[in-house]
């Protein structure tokens, strides 16, 4: 599988592996229907899940241990480890050593505006856009 378009992943806050997840199942459901039965298929989905479940529960626990919000790669890779699956941790760290690079944005500065003139300019912008929807 390609990995393309994961570099971003380093520095987001939050990544949604979701649609990733489906696309795996889609094409694993596609490729394997051809030479395995329904029932195989099905039982590859849900050992698929369980993995996934375990891997998830053992990088919550990494995430509660350092008594953080956010999984990082690095929770993902504690919890491989943690299950057994050392093997697969070491190829990632190996084979996509940005991905596991954790590094959050640094909140905007603010521009040194406290709260009071923040909120007219807020009400400034609001009141310009109005006058442009209204023309």
């Amino acid at each position: 599988m390609a990995d393309e378009g994961y570099e971003s992943f380093a520095t987001d806050d939050f990544v949604d592996f979701s649609n990733d997840l489906r696309k795996i199942l889609k094409t694993i459901d596609t490729r394997v229907e051809h030479w395995l039965s329904q029932d195989s298929v099905e039982a590859l989905n849900e050992a698929l899940k369980a993995f996934i479940v375990e891997v998830s529960e053992s990088s919550i626990a990494a995430l509660e241990s350092e008594k953080k919000n956010i999984i990082q790669p690095s929770h993902i890779v504690e919890g491989l480890r943690a299950k057994g699956f050392g093997d697969i941790a070491d190829d990632l760290e190996r084979d996509h050593p940005k991905l596991l690079v954790s590094g959050r944005k640094k909140k905007k500065d603010d521009g040194g505006m406290t709260e009071k003139e923040a909120l007219e300019l807020q009400q400034k912008l609001f009141a310009q856009a109005k006058a442009r929807q209204a023309m």
